[in-house]
């Protein structure tokens, strides 16, 4: 692999990022994302999201983004994580792979995936 980072200075060998498609300035890429093999069932996966954020602060990315096979395409955001790292999940279809990855990305970079659930927040009480 061309675009691998270690994970922990102390053991260099053994924890390493490595992201399937890595877009931008390879010292600093805009967007880091992982290729899953397996069809996305409602959510992605806790380890699934994990590993994206690993290879986001490893790579100091902005946008992570989980890519699943699917028959149509779709694209959301999971979510910003504590340090503002913008996870991305989207669902491409094999066959026209690249239309679908190029589509993705662009609506990413602009802004204009569908956005996550927000969390309820609760009314804040009235002072007296």
């Amino acid at each position: 692999r061309i675009y691998q980072r270690k994970l922990f200075a102390e053991q260099e060998k053994r924890y390493i990022a490595d992201p399937d498609i890595v877009l931008g300035n390879p010292m600093s890429p805009v967007l880091v994302a992982d290729c899953k093999y397996k069809v996305l069932d409602g959510a992605p996966e806790h380890s699934d999201v994990y590993q994206i954020l690993a290879h986001c602060d490893a790579f100091n990315s902005r946008y992570g983004l989980l890519l699943y096979p699917g028959e149509a395409r779709e694209h959301q955001i999971l979510g910003f994580s504590r340090n503002q790292v913008q996870i991305h999940w989207a669902t491409v279809r094999p066959k026209v792979l690249q239309d679908d990855l190029a589509a993705v990305v662009s609506s990413l970079l602009h802004g204009t995936a569908g956005s996550a659930p927000r969390r309820m927040r609760r009314p804040k009480r009235q002072s007296r």
